[in-house]
């Protein structure tokens, strides 16, 4: 009784907290969206974080549930707490298979949000001089030397890359994860006796049947456990003294001297600095380590966007008339390569012979 009291208490204070999440969430991307009135975007964009907010409550709930079980009913030599009946696991599981389809949706929605990100790559290279070559009405005449394009690609080539980086290594964790419930024996810990024990011998110990609600807590705890020490180590350790990948792309926009605007909402984004401090990088290599050896030896401006600062990466927050000069400029692209993919889609009609 204490255990369902103590699961409807936690349930109604979390839902509350979710429910103040999902408003200021809902609040802060209808600013970063620059919306002027409540429309059915909102409605739906405040159901949706919903779903995110109140999945993790409850899983926070069933790990803080399941994790007081596995602690107080293991190593007991005199019994004083059992575990819960089979009506309380069955509100457990369905809170779990709750959890599990809202998370879901959340997890469509960020998909969704990530693909429909605009990104735009700034070349700041100068043009080399003139070239003469016929204008639109036939004649000849000089124009500004063509810049390029191949610095963009990379940058764009790289920027792909460094999506799928994570802070932990999946394979790792799987494979810890099975040693230490297989190997170790933690899976032992998850049956209904209160013995603590990593290894059993079937013919002479006595073994309980296993608890879905110890096998959760059991799981959680050491995929979280090994998921920290991932994280601590990639963070202090292998971004400081081995290689970090965001700061050597920030690096490399800088060489290319190429910016990227990434727009996450319509007046909210990030940017990324990368006008080159020596003008120009489409050089030869000799030209390159000079500049290079020029920054080495502090001959020449940082690579900050404000004057002497090396603030490269910002979260900006664009002005309305500022989106709607970018719509000016994006809108007839985006028109006309929709045309050129209409007109290279193979015919549906069909014919007979």
């Amino acid at each position: 009784m204490v255990y369902y009291v103590a699961f409807q208490i936690a349930i109604g204070c979390l839902s509350g907290v979710a429910l103040l999440l999902t408003f200021v969430k809902t609040y802060g991307w209808y600013r970063r969206h620059g919306g002027l009135t409540i429309d059915c975007g909102v409605v739906l964009k405040f159901f949706v974080f919903a779903f995110g907010c109140f999945s993790t409550m409850y899983f926070w709930i069933l790990v803080g549930m399941s994790a007081q079980s596995l602690l107080f009913f293991k190593r007991q030599e005199i019994v004083y707490q059992l575990l819960p009946t089979d009506s309380q696991e069955n509100l457990f599981i369905t809170l779990l298979i709750i959890c599990f389809v809202f998370k879901f949706f959340d997890l469509v929605h960020m998909f969704w949000t990530q693909i429909s990100i605009d990104i735009f790559f700034l070349d700041w290279e100068k043009p080399r001089g003139k070239v003469t070559q016929p204008n639109q009405g036939g004649e000849t005449g000089p124009v500004d030397a063509p810049v390029s394009i191949w610095r963009t690609f990379f940058v764009a080539n790289e920027w792909n890359e460094i999506q799928t980086i994570r802070k932990i290594n999946q394979e790792f964790q799987v494979f810890g994860v099975l040693f230490f419930l297989k190997v170790v024996g933690f899976e032992h810990l998850a049956t209904t006796d209160p013995l603590s024990r990593f290894s059993v011998n079937n013919q002479v110990d006595y073994v309980g049947e296993q608890s879905h609600i110890l096998r959760f807590a059991l799981l959680v705890i050491i995929y979280l456990v090994i998921e920290a020490l991932q994280w601590f180590y990639f963070a202090f350790i292998y971004e400081r003294f081995i290689g970090d990948s965001l700061g050597d792309f920030v690096d490399l926009c800088s060489m290319s001297n190429v910016s990227i605007f990434i727009m996450e909402n319509t007046c909210y984004g990030y940017y990324i600095h990368g006008r080159s401090v020596h003008g120009r990088a489409d050089t030869n290599m000799k030209k390159m380590n000079e500049q290079l050896k020029r920054e080495e030896d502090n001959l020449c401006g940082q690579r900050g966007l404000e004057p002497n600062t090396d603030n490269q990466t910002f979260q900006v927050a664009l002005p309305q008339k500022f989106r709607n000069q970018y719509e000016q400029i994006i809108s007839p692209l985006k028109i006309r390569d929709q045309q050129a993919q209409r007109r290279n889609m193979p015919s549906t009609s069909t014919g007979t012979v």
